[in-house]
Protein backbone atom coordinates (compact mmCIF):
# COMPACT_ATOMS: atom_id res chain seq x y z
CA UNK A 1 0.00 0.00 0.00
CA UNK A 2 1.50 3.52 -0.99
CA UNK A 3 -0.54 6.49 -0.31
CA UNK A 4 -3.74 5.33 0.57
CA UNK A 5 -3.79 3.33 -2.80
CA UNK A 6 -3.78 -0.35 -2.72
CA UNK A 7 -3.82 -2.63 -5.82
CA UNK A 8 -4.88 -6.40 -5.56
CA UNK A 9 -4.80 -8.79 -7.90
CA UNK A 10 -7.23 -12.54 -7.71
CA UNK A 11 -7.06 -15.48 -10.10
CA UNK A 12 -11.23 -15.93 -10.45
CA UNK A 13 -12.24 -19.78 -10.66
CA UNK A 14 -14.47 -20.17 -13.84
CA UNK A 15 -17.88 -20.10 -11.50
CA UNK A 16 -16.95 -16.68 -9.79
CA UNK A 17 -15.88 -15.30 -14.13
CA UNK A 18 -19.27 -16.00 -15.55
CA UNK A 19 -20.74 -14.80 -11.94
CA UNK A 20 -18.92 -11.53 -12.28
CA UNK A 21 -19.97 -11.06 -16.23
CA UNK A 22 -23.48 -11.92 -15.13
CA UNK A 23 -23.39 -8.97 -12.86
CA UNK A 24 -25.71 -9.42 -10.72
CA UNK A 25 -23.81 -9.83 -7.81
CA UNK A 26 -21.37 -6.98 -6.06
CA UNK A 27 -17.97 -8.09 -7.23
CA UNK A 28 -16.05 -7.23 -4.00
CA UNK A 29 -17.96 -9.69 -1.97
CA UNK A 30 -17.25 -12.45 -4.79
CA UNK A 31 -13.91 -11.95 -4.71
CA UNK A 32 -13.50 -11.38 -0.82
CA UNK A 33 -13.10 -14.87 -0.23
CA UNK A 34 -9.94 -15.45 -2.59
CA UNK A 35 -6.79 -14.97 -1.76
CA UNK A 36 -4.67 -12.19 -3.42
CA UNK A 37 -2.36 -13.35 -6.22
CA UNK A 38 0.25 -10.60 -7.51
CA UNK A 39 0.08 -11.42 -10.85
CA UNK A 40 -0.72 -8.18 -12.14
CA UNK A 41 2.83 -7.05 -10.40
CA UNK A 42 4.53 -10.05 -11.71
CA UNK A 43 3.51 -9.90 -15.50
CA UNK A 44 5.38 -6.62 -15.68
CA UNK A 45 8.93 -7.56 -13.99
CA UNK A 46 10.44 -9.79 -16.62
CA UNK A 47 12.53 -11.33 -12.91
CA UNK A 48 9.02 -12.86 -11.78
CA UNK A 49 7.58 -14.14 -15.00
CA UNK A 50 9.43 -17.25 -14.47
CA UNK A 51 9.22 -17.97 -10.65
CA UNK A 52 5.13 -18.38 -11.31
CA UNK A 53 2.88 -20.16 -13.39
CA UNK A 54 -0.65 -18.44 -12.20
CA UNK A 55 -2.53 -20.08 -14.88
CA UNK A 56 -2.45 -22.34 -18.05
CA UNK A 57 -0.53 -20.05 -20.87
CA UNK A 58 0.80 -17.28 -17.61
CA UNK A 59 4.39 -17.59 -19.23
CA UNK A 60 3.45 -17.30 -23.31
CA UNK A 61 0.96 -14.72 -21.92
CA UNK A 62 3.74 -12.71 -20.33
CA UNK A 63 6.11 -13.20 -22.95
CA UNK A 64 3.50 -11.59 -25.56
CA UNK A 65 2.97 -8.77 -23.29
CA UNK A 66 6.75 -8.05 -23.02
CA UNK A 67 7.65 -8.15 -26.45
CA UNK A 68 4.63 -5.40 -27.35
CA UNK A 69 6.02 -2.95 -24.54
CA UNK A 70 9.31 -3.41 -26.05
CA UNK A 71 8.53 -2.92 -29.46
CA UNK A 72 6.05 0.04 -28.05
CA UNK A 73 8.70 3.23 -27.43
CA UNK A 74 5.43 4.88 -25.59
CA UNK A 75 4.57 1.38 -23.56
CA UNK A 76 8.78 1.46 -22.56
CA UNK A 77 8.42 4.58 -21.09
CA UNK A 78 5.59 4.40 -19.41
CA UNK A 79 7.23 1.17 -18.30
CA UNK A 80 10.14 3.35 -17.20
CA UNK A 81 8.23 5.88 -14.92
CA UNK A 82 6.27 3.27 -13.23
CA UNK A 83 9.84 1.56 -12.09
CA UNK A 84 10.99 4.99 -10.38
CA UNK A 85 7.76 5.00 -8.38
CA UNK A 86 9.67 1.71 -7.35
CA UNK A 87 12.44 3.04 -6.39
CA UNK A 88 11.41 6.12 -5.10
CA UNK A 89 8.65 5.92 -3.88
CA UNK A 90 8.46 9.64 -2.44
CA UNK A 91 8.38 9.96 -6.56
CA UNK A 92 5.11 7.95 -6.55
CA UNK A 93 3.47 10.17 -3.58
CA UNK A 94 4.66 13.36 -5.48
CA UNK A 95 2.94 12.29 -8.70
CA UNK A 96 -0.12 11.10 -6.88
CA UNK A 97 -0.61 14.57 -5.56
CA UNK A 98 -0.02 16.77 -8.46
CA UNK A 99 -3.28 17.65 -10.19
CA UNK A 100 -2.25 16.12 -13.30
CA UNK A 101 -1.52 12.33 -12.83
CA UNK A 102 -0.40 11.85 -16.33
CA UNK A 103 2.02 8.41 -16.52
CA UNK A 104 3.41 10.31 -20.40
CA UNK A 105 6.62 10.18 -20.21
CA UNK A 106 8.41 13.63 -20.50
CA UNK A 107 9.96 12.72 -23.79
CA UNK A 108 6.74 12.45 -25.60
Amino acid sequence: MVSNLMISSHVIPEDLETRLRQGNDNPLALIERLRSEPWWEDIWDSTQISRSNYWPGWRETCAELQTEVERDKWAMGIRERLKTFTEDPEALDKWLSEKNNNLQPETM
